[in-house]
């Protein structure tokens, strides 16, 4: 049966996504996933678990007004159920119910095991961060920093995350916010490659879990609550943590004063 997920979320929701769609190709055919137009790649594009990556639905949060979500979301479900049409499609899954969060394997109807999301970077990927790697600092060591999460609430204060990397680790600074051109994958071997890492709970905090990275400085603004959230991932529940005790150190939840 051909299966297409209608995915209205973020990015790093979609890192998330990758131990059910592992599990669930086990037993059945990769399915096909639709998601925001806006984003120019996503991490999914070379997955082995993903037949095909439909960039075609609106941004649920903002395309309908600001957050009105009630109306947004709604709408990306048809437009999901137009593709399926289109396409043929025999199955249609919404990953969103308002006012609910959405557990990945129950949505899938699987056991993830001892499954951890993952990353999936391209030979062309890897070329094209490297050339960006060397342009930027040639062979020197470098950090890597994220200033802007999907979400406001959550983003470090402006200019904090490179000035705290060249405080703290004396390193040149490679910005996420400078390499949008770049596939997200090819930013990820970028996040792979560099020496430290200063980011907030966004997509680059759980690409480095996903790729087994330590994160120097990691920003959660709303506190305690919303690293447990990630910690114990609730999208599936977890009794224990995702990852290792020691990835979650260097977790802060306000910001020093830098002088």
């Amino acid at each position: 049966m051909s299966l297409l997920i209608v995915f209205p979320h973020a990015l790093g929701d979609m890192i998330l996504l990758t131990p059910a769609l592992k599990a669930w190709c086990a037993i059945n055919k990769p399915p096909s996933i639709a998601v925001q137009q806006r984003f120019n790649s996503t991490p999914l594009d070379n997955c082995p678990y993903i037949n095909n990556v439909h960039r075609i639905l609106s941004d649920p949060w903002q395309d309908f007004g600001h957050h009105n979500t009630q109306v947004g979301f709604p709408a990306t479900y048809h437009q999901g159920l137009a593709i399926a049409q289109k396409n043929n499609y025999e199955q249609v899954l919404m990953a969103h119910s308002e006012g609910e969060t959405i557990n990945y394997a129950e949505m899938l109807g699987v056991n993830i095991k001892n499954y951890k999301p993952e990353i999936f970077i391209s030979t062309k990927d890897k070329l094209e961060a490297y050339k960006f790697i060397y342009e930027t600092v040639q062979n020197k060591p470098f950090g890597f920093t994220q200033t802007e999460s999907g979400d406001p609430d959550r983003s470090f204060p402006t200019a904090y995350a490179p000035t705290w990397v060249n405080t703290h680790l004396d390193l040149p600074v490679i910005e996420a916010e400078k390499v949008r051109h770049l596939s997200i994958n090819s930013v990820f071997q970028i996040l792979k490659e560099a020496s430290g890492i200063a980011v907030p709970n966004s997509v680059f905090w759980s690409a480095a879990g996903a790729l087994g990275k330590k994160v120097n400085l990691a920003y959660f603004a709303r506190g305690e609550e919303d690293l447990n959230r990630r910690k114990y991932e609730i999208h599936y529940n977890q009794k224990t943590p995702f990852y290792d005790e020691d990835f979650y150190k260097s977790v802060v939840y306000e910001v020093e004063i830098l002088t």
